[in-house]
Parts: structure tokens; sequence; C-alpha cells
């Protein structure tokens, strides 16, 4: 019992790392610590940060809970950019402008794949 209860918090520790602390402002204690169950089994010593990140975000895709990852600080969103069809995220106007000059550019490639969202 006391390897399972140190496996689970090594996941809960990448996981928050990984997503600087911002799981805890859309799911409950009770729901990471489900989601840790449930990735107990593929996880292992050498499963990186954002390994662990990437399972979380699949575990949750299809549910009512969804969240996605900012491509550029790593911190969870349930609104955002959208680039590409989801190539990548970005959860602020700040993070948005780490890839491009300013917001005309993104504006200007902007197409019907890149957009403004919710996801709920």
């Amino acid at each position: 019992m006391e390897t399972e209860q140190s496996t689970i918090q090594h996941i809960l520790n990448q996981l928050n790392i990984a997503v600087k602390g911002s799981e805890e402002v859309y799911y409950t204690d009770k729901e990471l610590r489900q989601f840790a169950h449930a990735f107990e089994s593929k996880w292992t010593k050498e499963s990186s940060d954002d390994e662990v990140a990437d399972a979380f975000l699949e575990y949750w895709w299809d549910t009512d809970r969804p969240v996605r990852r900012c491509s550029v600080c790593g911190r969870l969103m349930r609104d955002g950019y959208c680039s590409d069809m989801g190539a990548s995220y970005y959860c602020s106007d700040e993070c948005l402008l780490h890839d491009y000059s300013d917001m005309n550019e993104w504006e200007s490639q902007n197409n019907d794949q890149s957009y403004y969202t919710e996801w709920y």
C-alpha cells in the first residue's frame, strides 16, 4: 500500500510541475487521484512530466470536464486560442504573442481552423 501511495503521489507531483499547479483550479483532489489511479499501470520511473500531462489531457478529453494545455506556458485552460485545428493552444494574449509578432499577424493567418473558444 505504501508503494501505491508513493506512486500516486509521484504522478500527481509530476502533473503539478508540468501544468504549474493549474490542475487544482479545474479538478478536485478526488478527480486528480482518480486520474492518477487510472494512469498508474502505464507510469514508469522514466515517465516525463510532459507524458503525465499528456495522459491527463487524454483522460479528460471526451468527458464533460475537458481542458487543453497552453503550448507556451503549459498551464491548463478551459478557454483560449486554438491554432491550426489544435496544433497549438494559447491561454492568453501574452502566450499567443510568444509565437506571433502581434495580434494582426495571428488574425491574418486566422481561418476556420484557428479561433478563440471555450472547452466545456
